[in-house]
């Protein structure tokens, strides 16, 4: 769509989809160069802690596509990085949540079927008579 208004060279829609642009997060400067030399900009350069990124706008025309401009985006990396350390944060915890979870539930059922079995020892003990294994070793 970009690389369509450059072909027509349409000023107002250019700078409708460079508005656009601009909004999207962490996207601090967006410029146009067209190959006559014309320049389309948005937004504010920053000169440190950035990354700037090129993409050739090409306009299809039948089977080929000509080059009709260029496309440079500029994001603002410490954005980028709180966004991924809260990520990371969030991830971190809820995983630490999910594992805590299971290691309750393997616990849980380690101790279920090892107290089972001692329950059956419990009973098997308690219905022995010692009183009648007394008697029955002394005659």
């Amino acid at each position: 769509m970009l690389a369509a208004s450059l072909w027509v060279i349409d000023e107002r829609l250019i700078n409708i989809q460079l508005n656009a642009l601009i909004k999207l997060p962490d996207i601090n400067y967006i410029s146009i160069n067209d190959d006559s030399g014309q320049k389309w900009a948005a937004g504010a350069r920053l000169s440190e802690d950035s990354i700037e990124k090129s993409f050739i706008l090409s306009y299809p025309a039948g089977k080929n596509r000509i080059p009709v401009g260029t496309l440079h985006i500029q994001a603002d990396l410490k954005n980028i990085h709180n966004n991924l350390e809260k990520r990371a944060i969030i991830i971190v915890l809820s995983n630490a949540i999910k594992i805590s979870i299971i290691i309750g539930f393997i616990l849980f059922l380690g101790w279920y079927m090892v107290t089972k079995n001692w329950h059956k020892i419990i009973q098997y003990f308690k219905e022995i008579e010692l009183d009648d294994n007394k008697n029955n070793q002394q005659e």
